[in-house]
């Protein structure tokens, strides 16, 4: 059986890890060069989006729990890649680029690019986006609908 109605050697889900897997060892043998690891490449790359960002927004992009985010943006703070400031509330505090950050964008940002484009290697420009296109619909989905189990 095959085709949904399953019973396939082969799980989707196994192609998902598979590929997380090689992108999160990629990515953090190209990162270590900065002393970054693949869990603050995707903090930096939201703040590359917007700086100046709160701690829970960024919790809220990323779809993980306070604590990852904690970590990792501790973990940017000691590299000298984002400073951490009081918001008016002093129970709370936005996230800001260093200049360390600013000269470094290009070339991290390039990093993901490459990886981006490692993946997506014998796909045509239609399939790239329809690919894209399919796994945001999933993603949203998902996370609409609170089916990771997590309540974040």
């Amino acid at each position: 059986m095959n085709q949904s109605g399953r019973h396939s050697p082969d799980p989707v889900s196994y192609y998902i890890g598979h590929l997380y897997r090689l992108g999160s060892m990629q990515l953090s043998k190209e990162l270590a060069h900065f002393s970054l690891g693949y869990g603050q490449y995707l903090f930096l790359i939201n703040l590359y989006g917007q700086d100046g960002l709160k701690h829970e927004d960024l919790t809220a992009r990323l779809h993980v729990d306070k604590s990852t985010t904690t970590r990792a943006i501790t973990k940017l703070y000691e590299t000298g890649y984002v400073t951490i400031k009081p918001d008016a509330d002093k129970r709370k505090y936005t996230i800001h680029l260093t200049e360390k950050a600013m000269q470094d964008k290009e070339e991290i940002l390039a990093i993901g690019n490459r990886w981006e484009d490692t993946l997506a290697e014998g796909l045509s420009t239609e399939e790239r986006d329809e690919l894209f296109r399919l796994l945001k619909k999933i993603s949203a989905y998902h996370y609409a609908n609170n089916k990771n189990g997590a309540d974040r």
